[in-house]
């Protein structure tokens, strides 16, 4: 993959900046360098007329190509030249298309509804503007390659963000420019970890919160200023601001961001980002139970608590969760596919449950509510962080009270499972993380000491046991 410092240096070597020489000198080279296969190039492609032509086409299956236009590299990218690629788009309902002179390349997107019909705001379907000397633009051109454009479709991501900003910010005016950075880097992170394109429905708090924990830690190891609870507060709005939007314009049916300045923000420590395990055993965990029994709603409390300690559940499961999914014994949980038999505890306080709710008149179809202004709605995340904010009150001089939430719980629960004896398929399977999220967890230093060596009974599991034995 060539980098940006190559790219000015080929530019600057061109002893004439017309068309033919940035596009085969440089834009042919660089899509090669993105992953595309040179013998899926067409040149000089027909759009509708034999009079208009794209300069070249990637195809990439029988309906999906991705159309690039190249300009002369020594004038700049104009409005005329975007909508001309737009027009060559949305004639063929195309979804993707490039305007590129060499030093600067648009990656447009045919799907974005501008709010205006008029020529400049089909500017609005710009999702990258890039200068292609900047190392720090140059980064994002990640996520114009191959795999990221077509395998993976986690550039849905950022095309997502431009929908938003065509909505709010029309040709980026306003305060677009305070939300692009937030946004631009949670979806680069949520690219990152999810590998592939997920609808934004999927998206929680809880990776939110990650995001800004690793945030935390890339600034400390850059020795730069940790940030606030003000700026975590104002990432979040940001964020949270995408959604209401989206949701309002009917991109999406619903999210998890319905809370304002959400409290989970309050959970995030600007000194201390890992926090520490130290807090989480038997004894501590038996003193929360014993404090939640003088709660005021003690047996919702001590459900959700047993909820999270059991399954490692996430706020937004937690809130999601109905009794049509359990069985009728409260014995059973059937959570996305997973059939999980429950201790008998927990299944005596989901009973308890059931019956207060019965009590209180609560006919709704979810485990959890609050009362607010004489009703009961179904649970927030405010409610939530509440429940675990007043754990804290055990001890006020101990920090370590402070450090609960549902994440943190979940966090812990792994290697404590892991040094259980459960193997990472079962910790998968009771918790429903994924696969590569354990893999980051558990290290190689964890299993060596789990496992210490291979024994007997492990010998006589070995499936070539007969052979070599």
């Amino acid at each position: 993959m060539i980098n940006s410092k190559e790219v000015k240096r080929t530019f600057n070597e061109l002893a004439n900046l017309n068309e033919e020489n940035v596009k085969v000198k440089i834009v042919v080279e660089l899509f090669k360098g993105l992953g595309y296969n040179f013998s899926s190039f067409n040149f000089e492609h027909p759009v509708y007329h034999k009079d208009k032509r794209i300069d070249f086409v990637i195809d990439i299956s029988p309906n999906r190509v991705l159309y690039v236009e190249t300009k002369r590299g020594d004038r700049d990218l104009t409005g005329k030249d975007i909508v001309q690629l737009a027009s060559y788009l949305y004639i063929r309902s195309i979804e993707w298309g490039v305007l590129c002179n060499g030093r600067r390349l648009i990656l447009l997107n045919n799907r974005i509804q501008p709010i205006s019909n008029d020529e400049e705001s089909l500017e609005d379907q710009i999702v990258f503007n890039l200068d292609l000397f900047s190392s720090r633009d140059f980064e994002y051109l990640r996520f114009v390659n191959k795999n990221s454009l077509f395998d993976t479709s986690v550039t849905n991501y950022f095309r997502d963000v431009s929908q938003y900003r065509a909505y709010k910010f029309p040709l980026g005016r306003g305060s677009w420019s305070i939300y692009r950075s937030t946004l631009l880097n949670f979806f680069s992170f949520y690219a990152e970890k999810e590998k592939k394109y997920r609808p934004l429905e999927q998206i929680r708090t809880d990776d939110f919160e990650e995001f800004l924990k690793l945030d935390q830690k890339q600034k400390e190891k850059q020795k730069k200023s940790v940030n606030s609870e003000e700026t975590f507060n104002n990432k979040y709005s940001h964020l949270r601001s995408m959604f209401i939007e989206l949701k309002k314009n009917k991109k999406i049916t619903s999210h998890h961001f319905e809370e304002d300045r959400s409290k989970l923000i309050k959970n995030l420590e600007t000194a201390q980002i890992s926090k520490s395990a130290d807090g989480f055993n038997v004894e501590r965990i038996q003193a929360i139970v014993n404090f939640l029994k003088d709660s005021e709603n003690k047996i919702r409390d001590t459900t959700i608590l047993f909820l999270c300690l059991f399954l490692g559940l996430e706020r937004s499961n937690i809130k999601s969760l109905q009794w049509n999914m359990f069985n009728k014994q409260r014995t059973i949980l059937d959570i996305y596919s997973r059939k999980i038999h429950l201790p008998e505890r927990l299944t005596y306080y989901l009973k308890m449950l059931e019956e207060e709710n019965m009590k209180k008149g609560i006919r709704g179809a979810h485990l959890f509510y609050t009362k607010y202004r004489k009703k009961f709605n179904a649970f927030n995340d405010n409610t939530i962080n509440e429940i675990f904010d007043k754990l804290k009150r055990i001890d006020e001089n101990d920090p370590h009270w402070g450090h609960y939430s549902p994440q943190f719980i979940r966090t812990n629960l792994y290697k404590a499972l892991f040094y259980s004896g459960y193997s990472i398929e079962e910790i998968s399977f009771l918790t429903g993380a994924d696969l590569l999220s354990l893999s980051k967890i558990f290290t190689n230093e964890d299993i060596i000491t789990k496992v210490k060596d291979i024994k007997q009974n492990q010998i006589e599991k070995h499936p070539f046991r007969f052979i070599l034995s």
